[in-house]
Formats: C-alpha cells, structure tokens, sequence
C-alpha cells in the first residue's frame, strides 16, 4: 500500500491568544532591543567617563608636579638664605618638611594617573604598552559636551526617551499580553483540520498504476473548551493580573 498525504490545520476562534501571543513576541524583540541599546550606551558612558578621568589625573600630576616644584624652590632660597647666614635653621627645616610633604602627593597623583591609563585601555581593548595621548583642554571656561551626548543634550529629552523608561513601558506590554494570553485559556478554541491523500493499491507489481490511486480526504471542525481544571486557569489569570499590577507600578516608579 502506497500513502501519499497534506494535513492542514488553521485556529478559527482562540479567544486572543494568538494575537496576544504574537505581541508578547514581539514586546520581547523590543525588550532585547532595548537592552543592547543600553549596553551600548552604557559602554560609550563607561569609555567617556574613563576618558575624562584619565584628562583629570594628567592634570592634577601636573599640579602635584607644579606645587613640589614650587615648595623645592622655596627651599633653594630659604637654603642660599641660611648659608648666607639670613636664616636660621628652623626656617631651612621648616622649608626642607614642605617640600617633602609634597612628594607622596606628587607619587600618589602619578599612580592615579597610571591607573586611569590603564582602565582607559581596558575599556579600548588597547595593549598596555600602547601609546595613548588625550586631546583635551580642560583649562576652557565652558567645557563642551563629549561627542556622543552633544545631540541628546542639545534638546530636551521627554521622559518616555529614556531606555530605562522604554524598558518598563515593554514590561507592561508583555505583562498584558500574559493577561490577555491567561483569559484565553478559559475560552473555547475552535480550529479547522482537513487532511488529503492518495491511496495506492497496487494491482500488479510494486508500484501502483494511475487506476489504482484513490482519493482520501477529510475534514473536520474541532472544538475545546476546559471544563474543570481544579482552579488552575484561575490562578494562572490572578498570578498575570498580579505581575501586571507590579509592571505598572515599576513603570510609574521609573517615570518619576
């Protein structure tokens, strides 16, 4: 006997739980989305905030550097001073502790600076080795704001901008979807099943003839609904509703 056969299955009546399905989908696409655009966004804060770390411990090495290299001065004169005999000691050891007490500041802005260096590089993916040069002034008066953010803080954002924002308001989508999709459960479902094949009984030999193909077909209306299932679609619709209720309280948090 030879079988030859094409099922076909279409959902008529599903009390929403298709549609809903395909929102809830769709709210997940939109969630992860959202969240690459936050790691993203994230990284470029992570790298500009290192950056700008980096510029500030260059500069204040260079006023560690500047304050020894004052106090080392005032020590050559209190110095020359006291051999010319204008001094007395206490003021030469006064000068020489001043100019002391800058060293540890002097080698703990250098490790400050090392460190930021080396994060910078991290965050680059550069070898520590590498040679790495800011270009940055921060002697201006009104610093302007780093490249990537000077779009966004040119305007005024609203607050449904925000990623965070956008996130919870996706949570709550894919929160009433579940709802929706838990309200189904206790409709009736109604789907379309037909089935067609060909039959082969072969008269002589292995393989049937055309003669002696017939047609197998049928179709069929299938109807389900759950009669009695211990409270279980109950309680699955209240857990939704209860999710739901703590998206939007986490929506309206976050908006605030």
């Amino acid at each position: 006997i030879h079988q030859f056969g094409l099922p076909f299955a279409q959902a008529i009546y599903a009390g929403g739980r298709i549609t809903a399905q395909q929102r809830q989908a769709e709210t997940a696409r939109r969630a992860a989305a959202l969240a690459t655009s936050t790691a993203e966004a994230q990284v470029k804060l992570d790298v500009t905030r290192a950056f700008y770390d980096a510029a500030l411990a260059d500069r204040l090495v260079t006023i560690a550097g500047s304050t020894y290299d004052q106090a080392a001065a005032a020590y050559e004169q209190v110095r020359l001073a006291f051999d010319a005999g204008r001094q007395p000691e206490f003021e030469l050891l006064r000068a020489q502790v001043a100019r002391d007490n800058q060293r540890p500041t002097v080698i703990r802005r250098r490790a400050d600076r090392d460190i930021a260096y080396l994060h910078l590089r991290q965050l680059l993916e550069l070898p520590a080795a590498a040679p790495l040069t800011l270009d940055v002034d921060l002697e201006t008066p009104t610093l302007p704001p780093p490249a990537p953010y000077a779009d966004a803080l040119a305007g005024t954002p609203s607050i449904d901008d925000h990623l965070i924002v956008q996130q919870a308001a996706v949570g709550v989508a894919a929160r009433e979807a579940a709802v929706t999709i838990a309200r189904a459960e206790r409709l009736p479902s109604v789907s379309l099943t037909s089935t067609y094949g060909r039959v082969g009984y072969p008269s002589d030999g292995v393989f049937p003839g055309v003669g002696d193909l017939r047609t197998n077909w049928s179709l069929a209306a299938t109807a389900q609904l759950a009669v009695f299932t211990g409270g279980r679609l109950r309680a699955d619709e209240a857990a939704a509703r209860a999710d739901l209720a703590q998206a939007r309280a986490q929506l309206k948090q976050t908006s605030e």
